[in-house]
């Protein structure tokens, strides 16, 4: 777009071929920015829900040892709520914001 604008400035052009490259350019370059923000919020979001995760992470290694029989207390430090549509459909919410969904 800027080549184009410095172009028009040193060069008598065709007004209309340049006001359609013009928005040709433009359409380009609005697509291409809308798909880099689209990436950059979809990279934005797995770099928010990695550092849910290394919580979550962090929480289990503080245990020191192998869990092998329910722990209320950590239950209770992890999960925020459980939602149950059906005997083979449970959804674990933990408190990070981290889903699990059975099925």
């Amino acid at each position: 777009m800027q080549t184009a604008i410095a172009e028009n400035s040193r060069v008598a052009l065709n007004q209309n071929e340049y006001e359609e490259r013009y928005s040709e350019l433009t359409e380009r370059y609005n697509t291409i920015k809308a798909r880099y923000d689209e990436l950059t919020g979809k990279i934005d979001g797995k770099k928010a829900h990695r550092e849910l995760f290394k919580g979550f992470i962090q929480a289990l290694e503080k245990q020191g040892t192998l869990i092998e029989e329910f722990d209320e207390g950590l239950w209770s430090s992890l999960v925020q709520e459980v939602v149950i549509t059906s005997k083979d459909d449970i959804l674990f919410i933990f408190k990070n914001g981290f889903k699990i969904k059975t099925r």
